[in-house]
């Protein structure tokens, strides 16, 4: 696959030569840590360190790879703003909502017939969504991947999936009648807890503590109210967790909590 991509930037940029202009692509393998998501772990990840989150300031634009000023964009940000540029910004603002305009990439994954890549116009809401790509027995979504929020069926009909109601990263997972809302928080908090880089207290501390919490109130060691003190944990890692890894574990904590109570209880 490398070998491939290789190919077609070399190409590409034997192009951009032949055009007179003074503009490379080079490729750069990450090591796939679930933290280099964040901007200044990422160039920690490129500059050959190990990735861990930069205290700011100073800003990527100020100081990002190789303590230059850097911009960095998603992939999808790029394509779209060359579409955006091919198509105009007139047929592309069609799209979408006054809030949300155009469109977006999303993975779809879980209990669907049809998971795999999709490109979805935004502001749709829920409920479209999982008539779709539901199996017809879908209980929950959880809108923007690990880190994002879990909706319940009886909010399907009022969420919409953009900027005016859950913004996404693209990230889409179905979960019919079927699973254990306790063990997808459970895998969850696994995940963050391994996926932390472990440099502030309130991420790796935080995510263990979370992971004992529900497992010590599952077993019937704490009493159910433990939750309550769990979020309030969880709102202090939204302040006070260092990035974006440690403050987003708030999302489907608390949401899953909150709506699926009782499958953790019992």
């Amino acid at each position: 696959m490398l070998k491939t991509l290789d190919k077609k930037i070399e190409l590409f940029n034997k192009q951009l030569r032949d055009l007179k202009v003074d503009f490379q692509i080079y490729l750069r393998s990450g090591s796939g840590a679930y933290v280099c998501g964040e901007e200044s772990a990422l160039f920690e990840s490129m500059e050959g360190k190990r990735g861990e989150p930069r205290n700011k300031p100073p800003y990527p634009t100020v100081a990002g790879y190789n303590n230059k000023p850097t911009v960095i964009n998603n992939v999808e940000t790029l394509v779209y703003t060359s579409e955006i540029c091919r198509m105009g910004p007139e047929q592309f603002k069609a799209l979408g909502t006054k809030d949300s305009r155009g469109s977006k990439v999303f993975s779809v994954s879980g209990d669907t017939p049809i998971a795999g890549i999709y490109e979805l116009e935004l502001g749709m809401p829920l409920k479209d969504f999982v008539e779709e790509f539901g199996d017809g027995d879908t209980k929950a979504i959880q809108v923007g991947g690990a880190s994002g929020h879990c909706v319940p069926r009886k909010k399907f009909n009022d969420t919409i999936i953009g900027f005016e109601g859950i913004p996404t990263g693209g990230s889409m997972m179905i979960f019919n009648s079927s699973r254990s809302m306790y063990n997808v928080l459970h895998d969850y908090l696994e995940f963050f807890t391994e996926e932390s880089c472990g440099q502030c207290t309130p991420c790796r501390i935080g995510c263990q503590q979370l992971l004992k919490g529900i497992e010590a109130v599952k077993k019937g060691e704490r009493p159910p109210t433990y939750l309550d003190d769990l979020k309030r944990l969880t709102s202090t890692m939204k302040i006070a967790a260092k990035c974006g890894l440690g403050q987003s574990v708030a999302n489907p904590f608390t949401s899953i909590v909150d709506n699926f109570r009782e499958e953790i209880i019992y």
